[in-house]
């Protein structure tokens, strides 16, 4: 028995995007392009990739799009880094001689720390602690958003120390892997001790 995949045409939006566009279409319907240039259209600038010029599977269309893109980027090469801009850091100010004015920003990770950690009760021990004027609670550290509230509390409390509590999770996987085993709780950094009694209970 023989097994024909089932034919493949061009649809409408085909030939109205071609048009659009100012490209030729070949016979059957699909873009047209050159034997030696796969990816390049009748229009300069203009690339292609994948069925829109004509039957192929997913690997094909896939070493497509990373030819037109590189195509693409060519043509850009002299403009590369002409946007770049340095980045601006505020001018630090000395706080040595201030009173410490501490924030505490504790970093839930999603579920990866807040699933093993009491991440309420350790606000609420910090905020006790000397000098700490504000203890809270992100749910996730690395969001703009939360960064952005970061500095805000840092103005309106006037902080001047800054500790914020959070791990990646795949380090501390990796931790717990390699290490977790065969290293004292008492000589890991305390930010892994913390996970590793709580993940021993």
């Amino acid at each position: 028995m023989v097994v024909l995949s089932v034919g493949l045409r061009p649809p409408a939006s085909t030939k109205e995007l071609a048009e659009k566009l100012g490209l030729e279409l070949n016979q059957y319907g699909f873009c047209e392009v050159g034997g030696f240039t796969p990816v390049a259209t009748s229009k300069p600038g203009i690339f292609t990739a994948g069925v829109f010029s004509g039957p192929k599977d997913i690997p094909e269309s896939v070493t497509e799009a990373s030819a037109a893109a590189s195509e693409a980027s060519l043509l850009l090469s002299s403009t590369r880094g002409s946007l770049t801009v340095e980045k601006q850091y505020p001018p630090e100010r000395d706080v040595s001689g201030e009173e410490p004015r501490i924030g505490v920003f504790i970093c839930h990770c999603g579920i990866n720390i807040g699933d093993v950690v009491d991440v309420p009760s350790v606000k609420e021990y910090t905020s006790i602690l000397p000098n700490v004027v504000l203890a809270d609670e992100n749910l996730f550290t690395c969001s703009q958003d939360t960064q952005q509230r970061i500095k805000e509390k840092i103005k309106e409390y006037n902080l001047n120390r800054v500790v914020i509590a959070f791990s990646p999770c795949l380090l501390v996987i990796l931790l717990l892997e390699t290490v977790g085993s065969h290293i004292p709780v008492e000589n890991i950094d305390i930010s892994f001790r913390v996970y590793l009694l709580q993940s021993e209970r």
